[in-house]
């Protein structure tokens, strides 16, 4: 029961954390949607490293319910990316949505392995 709580209350933190970072960013270009664009990168690499520590032993069963199904759940968003690539669509920014989800994907997986093994080298 106590992994359901730490799910609950790590997805919490991480639905609050990506509202913060989406108020707090600066949208350089208004059509591309920066704010999801960094907050699903900046989980790539949180999730990286969490995956790294598990990997080495050090984050435990508990600790994982709570950061990486809890927190990053919570805090990544590829429904909102989904629905955002959607929406360049609908407005005709074929070339912008491409670019979108070319760059989320190529770089949260290159975040993700980079952070990984960055942890597993240390």
């Amino acid at each position: 029961m106590i992994n359901w709580w730490m799910v609950f209350l790590g997805g919490g933190i991480g639905s609050l954390a990506r509202l913060a970072m989406s108020r707090w960013l600066i949208q350089p270009v208004p059509s591309f949607p920066w704010a999801t664009f960094w907050t699903n990168l900046l989980s790539c690499i949180i999730i990286g490293v969490l995956a790294g520590l598990r990997s080495k032993g050090i984050l435990q069963p508990t600790a994982q319910y709570l950061l990486i199904t809890g927190f990053c759940g919570g805090f990544s968003t590829f429904s909102t990316l989904s629905l955002e690539t959607l929406n360049l669509l609908e407005n005709g920014q074929l070339g912008m949505a491409l670019l979108y989800v070319l760059l989320s994907m190529t770089l949260g997986v290159l975040l993700v392995f980079l952070s990984m093994k960055t942890v597993l080298a240390l």
